[in-house]
């Protein structure tokens, strides 16, 4: 899962959260050096990650991976009595392949049973949403280690490739390590291990209840940077369990993650939860869209409030509310409704309202009781965020719609295709593929299939052309397979690229000067339902051609002649990078087609 920092609305940088070293493709090391070495005198960095050898991907062990707990001992559940703490820890942690050290924030919990101690993750970046247990004594509270945290299964077959088949344990071990250095090529590099005695760590409580762990605070310059490592840390380390060699075990290495210093502090819960009331009759047929997708929802009314819960896979129980304003005729949701606790990430999310300045507002909608239909009555953007008073959020809806679901709405031509851009680096035409059609509803994808056109003619892929699968099973289609009507499960890396609801297409043969992308609808009436034909060119520019009613094309004479794009405060940006704008075309005849586009790179 990701979260969001949010600069400006049209700017976004994107901040990870939940990284750990399997999820995020990091392989094992080789070896381990020995310890003791001298104070290095000279530069000493880091360990080296050229040290790393290549294993396959995240992505290609995506669905295959199951928590285990047999044989390990790992706390998932702790008796006693639960306390919220905000915690603060300095340590190390890994960010986009780099070891980097910094402090973090959060909110845990501990419970206390007898003189038991249970802390959940006592590494607090590292979310593997168990605990340690701990004995208190007076003031202190011992953990002996090593204590198993997480173990995962990875396990994929490869029928055509056996020897890159695997199946292997990651088991995450909780240690004291201690500092060491090593030299490669003339570099010093330092590393951690398990200490050999005295595997365990203290933490002090303070008379204000607080609860410290201190083991030996690093030193950095007055510009931040680390100057000093310290000498232990509180850390993960991980060894792998080979299932097809016998369960062989690889020997323990450092898993990147560490603390040194970590603060406790007694956290008051959050404003109330939002619920549902009693007798209220929820209506699961609701469907909330906006410029980044859409989802099911249930919606219920009650007097003068409307409810609407399901916003969030975080909290999946999540409920949010709006009061009818009957001067406007408008429903108001006001800003930073606490939706519940999201366990992964110890924080409760909230939903709030932020407008194009990015300032707090309340989310107001227009409500059509004829259609059931709440749309955004002002630019607005209502995002699934962690804080009432600063914008760092997971998901983010602009322009929100929620729309109640019949088959008069859904069976409708399909939205059109969005041409973004052109990739130069894969050759490759990208376009944005709504699921959605006219009316905003989501059609069931299983109903569209896609038609591609390159240079203006039907084209037809082929399966011996590359390593055409399915994206959802993840099966191979035979080498005689062919594609011209395109189903959305059709995936190729090389010339059928998905990323989310972002397609890139790139055609194998030479001289490919426009693609073209129509889709087709086959809707729940009998009635198959067509996209206007959408043509991106190399240049940026594209056309639409009426989708018509035989399925035939003939291209339109009616060209792009200039495209400009503005962002959401109508400034014209020359230049776009990643993000939300408004794409004005000036046509060949002079007329203007204004759309909005998002833009990835």
């Amino acid at each position: 899962m990701r979260k969001f920092l949010i600069i400006v609305l049209a700017s976004i940088a994107v901040l990870s959260m939940n990284a750990q070293q399997k999820a995020s493709g990091y392989p094992p090391l080789l070896g381990q050096a020995k310890i003791g070495l001298e104070e290095p005198k000279r530069e000493t960095r880091i360990r080296d990650f050229s040290e790393m050898e290549e294993t396959p991907t995240s992505d290609q062990k995506r669905n295959m991976v199951s928590r285990n707990s047999q044989d390990f001992g790992i706390i998932f559940t702790a008796p006693g009595e639960e306390q919220f703490y905000s915690v603060t820890s300095d340590g190390y942690y890994v960010y986009w392949s780099e070891i980097l050290t910094g402090e973090y924030s959060g909110l845990t919990t501990i419970n206390t049973d007898g003189k038991d101690v249970y802390i959940k993750n006592p590494l607090p970046r590292y979310k593997a949403n168990t605990y340690v247990l701990g004995t208190k004594d007076d003031n202190k509270i011992t953990v002996q280690l090593p204590q198993t945290i997480d173990a995962q299964r990875w396990t994929y077959v490869f029928e055509d490739y056996p020897e890159y088949s695997y199946d292997e344990t990651d088991v995450y071990e909780l240690n004291l390590m201690q500092r060491y250095y090593y030299e490669k090529d003339g570099v010093i590099y330092v590393d951690y291990a398990t200490v050999t005695t005295d595997n365990f760590i203290t933490y002090t409580i303070q008379e204000d209840g607080s609860i410290v762990l201190d083991l030996d605070g690093a030193n950095y310059d007055e510009n931040g940077s680390l100057v000093e490592y310290p000498e232990y840390i509180l850390g993960v380390t991980y060894y792998t369990i080979d299932h097809l060699d016998g369960d062989k075990t690889t020997d323990p290495a450092w898993g990147f993650y560490g603390d040194w210093e970590q603060t406790y502090t007694i956290s008051t819960l959050p404003d109330e939860v939002v619920s549902l009331p009693n007798h209220i009759e929820m209506e699961s047929d609701w469907l909330l869209t906006s410029d980044e997708g859409s989802k099911s929802v249930s919606v219920g009314m009650l007097d003068d409030k409307i409810y609407i819960a399901g916003l969030s896979e975080l909290v999946p129980d999540g409920v949010i509310y709006g009061v009818y304003d009957v001067e406007s005729g408008q429903y108001i949701f006001p800003t930073a409704q606490n939706i519940g606790y999201y366990s992964e990430a110890n924080e409760f999310i909230y939903i709030v309202g932020i407008n194009s300045d990015n300032e707090f507002v309340d989310l107001i909608f227009d409500y059509d009781s004829d259609s059931k239909r709440l749309v955004s009555a002002q630019e607005q953007t209502m995002l699934e965020n962690s804080y009432t008073d600063r914008i760092y959020y997971w998901e983010s809806y602009h322009n929100p719609k929620f729309l109640y679901q019949t088959e008069e709405y859904t069976n409708a031509n399909p939205a059109n295709p969005i041409y973004n851009s052109y990739n130069t680096e894969y050759n490759a035409f990208k376009f944005t593929m709504p699921f959605t059609n006219i009316n905003d509803y989501v059609i069931d994808t299983e109903r569209i299939y896609y038609n591609v056109y390159a240079n203006d003619q039907l084209y037809t892929f082929r399966a011996d052309q590359g390593g055409f699968f399915n994206r959802f099973t993840y099966a191979y289609y035979d080498k005689e397979d062919t594609f011209t009507d395109i189903t959305y499960a059709v995936y190729e890396y090389d010339y059928l690229y998905w990323y989310n609801n972002t397609l890139e297409i790139s055609i194998p043969e030479e001289g490919i000067e426009s693609v073209g992308v129509q889709v087709f609808y086959q809707g729940t009436d009998g009635i198959l339902y067509r996209s206007d034909l959408v043509t991106g060119y190399m240049d940026g520019s594209y056309e639409i051609t009426d989708g018509g009613s035989s399925g035939l094309h003939s291209l339109s004479d009616e060209k792009a002649r200039g495209i400009v794009f503005y962002n959401l405060a109508g400034v014209r940006v020359d230049n776009p990078s990643n993000g939300l704008y408004i794409k004005r075309t000036i046509m060949s005849d002079g007329t203007v087609k204004t759309q909005k586009v998002v833009i990835t790179q």
